[in-house]
């Protein structure tokens, strides 16, 4: 996937939207498809993926490119869905992607030989 960097002083209004206060760098997908966002919040990284339009596309392999490009290819990094009371409905359809260093999850190869063999 091909990104264009973007200037941020022109792309957020930190007074409209306080919530990007803590971005540092910006990406349009050069098919204007995704804007990106990334942060950093203490230890966590964090790409805010945002689908440019009125439909929401959850294209997994898309958002798996767009993490092997910006987070790299051996990093893990895990999308994450607020608690109900943590919401805030918008009209942008919005993924959060976040890593951190010494990341633990599951491994998927592995669950996925056991599920494959006892299922």
């Amino acid at each position: 996937m091909k990104y264009t960097e973007v200037d941020l002083k022109e792309w957020i209004d930190i007074e409209v939207n306080p919530h990007l206060k803590f971005v540092t760098k910006g990406w349009i997908t050069n098919d204007r498809k995704y804007f990106i966002y990334y942060d950093e919040i203490g230890k966590f990284k964090h790409l805010r993926i945002t689908v440019c339009g009125i439909d929401p596309v959850h294209n997994y392999m898309d958002l798996f490119q767009i993490k092997n490009d910006l987070f790299g290819e051996n990093v893990q990094a895990i999308e994450v869905y607020p608690k109900k009371s943590d919401f805030i409905y918008g009209t942008s359809h919005t993924y959060h992607l976040w890593t951190w260093e010494d990341i633990e999850t599951p491994n998927l190869m592995e669950l996925y030989e056991y599920f494959k063999n006892n299922c």
